[in-house]
């Protein structure tokens, strides 16, 4: 049997967080996965759309090969998380 040691989150994962002066209206489309796209039943979001940057107004940052997991009630409970895999870039996209 293993033994199992306490660590923070920080420690076992690394977080991606959005590049220093990114503007999303800047940008002409955005990698955009809306909360409906983000699947209960299994281990890949399967599914984006591409969103004008001008239109995004708020919305998490991730790159390609990020676990997404929702942090509102119900989806947070309901266990609303994937892999994002296929992406037309390997970064430069936002969640709803």
């Amino acid at each position: 049997m293993r033994d199992w040691k306490d660590i923070t989150i920080g420690k076992a994962a690394e977080f991606t967080s959005k590049p220093r002066g990114l503007i999303y209206s800047d940008l002409v489309e955005i990698p955009f996965v809306p909360m409906d796209l983000v699947p209960v039943d299994n281990t890949y979001i399967q599914h984006h759309v591409l969103k004008p940057g001008k239109d995004i107004k708020s919305g998490n940052y991730f790159d390609k090969g990020d676990c997404l997991i929702a942090k509102i009630t119900p989806c947070f409970e309901n266990g609303k998380q994937g892999i994002v895999r296929d992406l037309p870039a390997d970064s430069m996209a936002a969640r709803g």
